[in-house]
């Protein structure tokens, strides 16, 4: 399945940097955070995560106003818990910790837009489409840990087992 989403996504988007007259990179920032239940909202923090995509411009009818902007690029997505309890199997607390969960993924985004030309200093475009995602990898990691809980193998970065964990590798939305 990976092989064919992957080769799906290679075939679009050459499609679109063939046809397109003009392409470009966009890069930038954003913060990710997603609820679960039974931990309180205070616990959460947002996770500052860093995306870079590739994405070519689809003029679209003659006054050029509206275009398709695919982009195919990597980005991010996860959550930081603060002095989140860890227990025992019997509901003991032995020990307080941070918590980040990061999730990478390889995204791809196609928005329909609409083109403000700014004069001289440029163009802006806003919009909004479906996106489709892949994770590629996934990591958690222990830290800012109590005086019970040092030296314990959970304390280094762990890759996430995405079958023994049942989290799918596919993500779609709006952008």
């Amino acid at each position: 399945m990976k092989k064919v989403f992957l080769s799906f996504l290679a075939i679009v988007l050459l499609s679109f940097v063939l046809s397109a007259q003009q392409f470009g990179v966009m890069l930038g920032g954003g913060l990710s955070q997603k609820t679960v239940p039974g931990i309180p909202n205070e616990t959460k923090d947002p996770l500052f995560t860093l995306n870079g995509y590739v994405f070519t411009d689809l003029e679209l009818g003659k006054k050029k106003v509206f275009s398709i902007l695919p982009a195919l690029g990597y980005t991010s997505k996860g959550i930081v818990y603060r002095k989140l309890g860890l227990f025992d199997i019997l509901g003991n607390q032995f020990a307080v910790s941070d918590y980040k969960n990061r999730i990478s993924y390889l995204q791809m985004d196609i928005p329909v837009c609409y083109r403000l030309g700014l004069s001289k200093i440029g163009q802006m475009f806003i919009g909004a489409g479906p996106y489709l995602a892949y994770a590629v990898t996934g990591k958690t990691r222990y830290f800012n840990n109590s005086d019970a809980f040092e030296g314990t193998p959970m304390e280094k970065k762990k890759k996430i087992d995405f079958k023994a964990k049942n989290i799918s590798r596919f993500d779609a939305g709006l952008v």
